[in-house]
């Protein structure tokens, strides 16, 4: 059987009265299951000490088949622990040698932005980068931020985890309770809200580009309505990727139909059971696109 966990993702997204947001439309693609090497030692991770607002980041030995610690999604945010955290500069202090930390993933916090170009990590619209403090490949160094120089210290790698990332449950920000759920598996089935019970409906995988359920079902915009208020559906899945209305972007901290300004809506913020998801315009700070991610796993 299957049961539900917490160790992941906090994606979010958006959709209340308010102003647009910008940069919805804009952020970087974000890319799952990550490790960050230090250039000058491949066999060294970038690793969040715990769980916690204030832990250290901090250089360890990679451990052998992987750890939650050590695998980062990047993207204009990098998490920590599948996405509860973010790499955070320490009270946003834009001084040569100020620590890095981690600290709940905050929509819009700017000491949580960053923008990766080719081995650099820098963060973004300042003239700093991630920095391996005194080149120290020792276990337990503090990473920190440094004036961008192009050297070593700042030269960054990764590779990508050798475990799939695994199924999720996906679950509105202000329910912890609470699942996407596709109730029947068949085309044109309902993407509703429901109490979590682990069920195959509750059941998604991604591959950064689809969501599916049941096996070989996806998340479908209906009819590709590009309109406010449009219910998701269930929908075969395209072979080949091929179905535009069956893309969604983790981009930044939103979940959008891939290439518009649309995003994953909790219509209404309802949490009843029953209640229907839809698409809406992507609105920065708007609890209605706000979901988590936790990994489903088997119990014993």
């Amino acid at each position: 059987m299957l049961s539900i966990f917490v160790v992941s993702a906090l994606w979010t997204a958006s959709a209340v009265l308010g102003h647009p947001h910008p940069d919805l439309v804009q952020r970087q693609t974000t890319t799952l299951n990550q490790y960050i090497h230090p250039g000058l030692d491949s066999s060294k991770c970038l690793t969040a000490a715990s769980a916690t607002n204030g832990a250290a980041a901090e250089i360890e030995d990679c451990i052998p088949g992987g750890s939650e610690s050590q695998e980062w999604a990047i993207g204009s945010n990098i998490w920590a622990f599948g996405g509860t955290f973010c790499l955070d500069v320490t009270n946003g202090n834009a001084v040569d040698g100020t620590p890095m930390q981690l600290w709940e993933c905050t929509q819009g916090d700017t000491n949580q932005e960053w923008t990766v170009s080719g081995e650099t990590i820098q963060w973004t619209d300042t003239s700093f980068c991630l920095d391996l403090t005194n080149g120290d490949t020792t276990n337990g160094n503090v990473v920190q931020i440094w004036g961008c120089t192009d050297g070593p210290n700042q030269q960054w790698t990764t590779t990508t985890g050798t475990t799939a990332p695994p199924n999720i449950a996906i679950r509105p920000g202000a329910s912890a309770t609470t699942c996407l759920t596709a109730p029947k598996n068949v085309d044109g089935g309902e993407v509703v809200v429901q109490p979590c019970d682990a069920s195959p409906g509750q059941i998604w995988q991604t591959d950064g580009q689809t969501f599916s359920v049941w096996g070989d079902y996806c998340l479908d915009v209906t009819n590709g309505n590009t309109a406010n208020g449009v219910p998701l559906q269930i929908w075969s899945c395209t072979p080949g990727q091929g179905d535009a209305n069956q893309h969604f972007t983790i981009s930044g901290t939103a979940i959008q139909w891939a290439n518009t300004d649309r995003c994953l809506d909790l219509t209404n913020g309802n949490l009843t059971s029953g209640n229907p998801v839809q698409t809406w315009e992507c609105i920065g700070d708007n609890t209605n696109q706000v979901w988590h991610f936790a990994a489903a796993v088997e119990s014993g």
